[in-house]
């Protein structure tokens, strides 16, 4: 896409070029942000942001962001979203609510911020070879008196490259919006509850990293325990897989025993 920015650009179509350099900078965020790494150092300095705001009252928060400008990225973005993931799993909605919010007007926010502002300079300098539109509209009006206007064979040839040009990007932008539009579904915030009742049926036994990622946080039992407990579900200690502490699932329902009598029934708990 930047290639074609820069061919427009030097045939001197500089709103399309414009257009297109602005939207490869808006693609190259969404499409690489999901991937993007954050150092422990930079996540901590994230995390403090985030906590300053929830710590504020509302009418400050604003001036908290606009003291940390350079903090607003992709980056951040990225962390106030699993924040609010976890608030999420603790029923803290406002919160999450609020969090979420915060993410798509940061988003947003940056985005703006980075849009195209001119050509590059490499082709403006370039570009410098065409004669200025003020000095060539004279001579270009008295040929238009004096004689019919033609075009050459080349100008034809030039405008139908053009023409090939912007119907390719026109279907390259096509294809982009749809695969973009399936990015962008809204999150189910509660899609570990569906992995959770998969693994509670199929009796499967997960290792601790992985009911961290799906609860957000790392099962610890209470001391003379096998056992710890997260809103509906129980996760039971079931030896090693690797190095790593066996967990099983169980879920809490109110027409099924106490905990104190699932132990009793389940040799697994003990």
């Amino acid at each position: 896409m930047e290639e074609v920015a820069n061919q427009l650009a030097h045939e001197r179509n500089f709103k399309a070029a414009k257009f297109l350099h602005t939207l490869s900078a808006q693609l190259h965020h969404i499409l690489t942000a999901p991937v993007a790494s954050i150092g422990n150092e930079k996540q901590q300095v994230y995390l403090d942001l985030i906590q300053a705001l929830l710590d504020s009252p509302k009418d400050k928060r604003d001036k908290i962001l606009a003291a940390n400008k350079e903090l607003i990225e992709p980056g951040l973005v990225q962390t106030i979203k699993k924040v609010a993931n976890q608030a999420l799993i603790k029923q803290d909605f406002p919160t999450a609510n609020w969090l979420n919010q915060l993410a798509v007007e940061l988003n947003r926010s940056w985005l703006q911020e980075h849009e195209f502002q001119s050509p590059p300079k490499d082709l403006i300098k370039k570009s410098s070879n065409y004669p200025d539109q003020k000095t060539a509209s004279v001579p270009e009006l008295k040929s238009r008196e004096t004689a019919p206007l033609e075009a050459s064979a080349s100008d034809i040839k030039q405008n139908k490259n053009s023409e090939e040009l912007l119907t390719s990007i026109a279907q390259s932008l096509s294809n982009l919006e749809k695969m973009i539009s399936k990015q962008l579904k809204p999150v189910d915030t509660l899609w570990y509850l569906e992995r959770l009742e998969r693994a509670q049926e199929c009796n499967w036994i997960l290792t601790t990293q992985e009911v961290e990622q799906l609860i957000g946080f790392k099962p610890q039992c209470k001391q003379g325990t096998k056992t710890y407990e997260r809103g509906s579900w129980i996760f039971v200690q079931t030896g090693k897989l690797g190095s790593q502490t066996a967990w099983r699932i169980l879920k809490k329902e109110s027409n099924k025993p106490s905990l104190q009598e699932q132990e009793e029934q389940d040799p697994w708990i003990s």
